[in-house]
């Protein structure tokens, strides 16, 4: 099974979404619950980011996060 990844600008439309959900469900629910929505999101990427990282797939840290993590 090949590895799979979303490009760049695919992965920044997905941010996109995500903001405008956020926002949208804050706005006509109440912030609390845009919060709710924000912090599910969040997690699924976590878990998402902790089951490739237990497949043993690559990571990607970006170059300037990686310095400041050395430090």
């Amino acid at each position: 099974m090949g590895e799979r990844r979303a490009d760049l600008p695919a992965a920044h439309f997905g941010l996109g979404i995500v903001i405008v959900a956020s926002v949208a469900v804050g706005l006509f629910a109440g912030p609390a619950t845009g919060a709710l929505v924000a912090g599910a999101f969040a997690a699924l990427f976590l878990v998402s980011l902790c089951a490739r990282a237990a497949r043993g797939a690559p990571v990607d840290v970006p170059v300037p996060a990686r310095r400041a993590l050395r430090m």
